[in-house]
């Protein structure tokens, strides 16, 4: 199973350097799109059928 992980910019990137380096496929958004907006990133995440990793408790008023 291949995992995909789109980590916010607000997610240490220490986290991705870790999950990296187990061999999961992280898009960082600090280096692909920085400066998206929210809804932007839901779109990504979908376009992408990536888990969204926040640490952005809006997220979650916009999912649902």
């Amino acid at each position: 199973m291949n995992i995909k992980i789109l980590a916010d910019e607000n997610v240490d990137y220490r986290i991705v350097e870790v999950l990296r380096s187990e061999g999961i496929e992280v898009v960082a958004l600090v280096e692909e799109s920085p400066g998206i907006t929210d809804l932007e990133v839901i779109e990504l995440a979908v376009k992408l059928d990536a888990i969204l990793l926040t640490e952005d408790a809006d997220f979650g008023r916009l999912v649902f």
